[in-house]
């Protein structure tokens, strides 16, 4: 569960430093690494491992890189609230590269919302939830959302766009009261991160949603 009350997340977007949207600009801390605010975790999208090998052998043998679906996950829900504060970038219900819902890896089972009165299973509830207060909330400014640096709420996760497992959820909710400041779009699914099952997005009322 993260709760933003107050304060600044990253910092503001620098056109005299970062305007050209060139590879040097795009490969910066500022653009890979600040002011995001994520349900999930960090995550990773390759890793090195051992191969296995049928045959036997037991001796040393390159390694292959492989993607990783694991990392930085989290196995049942997330809560993101933002109630106060300045966001420079994007807010996300899941994570970075870091997915939601996967009590085990390879675990083969259904997945339900959050609550569900047929998620009977241990584990097995599984939803992103993403609440923008009535607050003084800014997520973005004008010149942040032109340069596609900040400004967009996600439910799911940012994930990788090479890689569609990366990142990955079950569900999602998002539900913005009126008074937020969001420069850019809201999305029930992710950037590039899949959502298994159903996303929800409510604008400016009550929910009618448990979470």
């Amino acid at each position: 569960k993260v709760t933003v009350n107050s304060g600044e997340i990253g910092l503001a977007y620098d056109a005299t430093n970062q305007g050209t949207l060139d590879t040097d600009d795009l490969d910066s801390p500022q653009w890979l690494h600040r002011g995001n605010v994520y349900g999930a975790g960090s995550g990773i999208s390759k890793y090195i491992s051992t191969l296995k090998y049928a045959d036997g052998y037991t001796g040393d043998r390159v390694p292959e890189t492989d993607y990783s679906t694991s990392a930085g996950s989290v196995t049942r829900f997330t809560e993101v609230n933002i109630l106060g504060g300045t966001i420079h970038r994007n807010i996300y219900g899941g994570g970075s590269l870091g997915g939601v819902g996967a009590p085990r890896i390879k675990q083969d089972h259904d997945q339900y919302k959050r609550n569900d009165d047929n998620a009977t299973t241990k584990g097995e509830q599984s939803q992103c939830t993403v609440d923008i207060g009535a607050g003084v909330v800014t997520i973005g400014t004008p010149d942040e959302y032109r340069a596609h640096y900040g400004g967009e709420v996600y439910g799911a996760s940012r994930g990788l766009s090479s890689e569609n497992t990366i990142g990955s959820v079950v569900w999602t909710l998002v539900h913005v009261l009126n008074g937020a400041n969001i420069q850019g779009n809201v999305f029930g699914g992710g950037d590039a991160g899949m959502v298994k099952k159903d996303s929800e997005v409510i604008i400016g009322e009550a929910k009618t949603t448990t979470p």
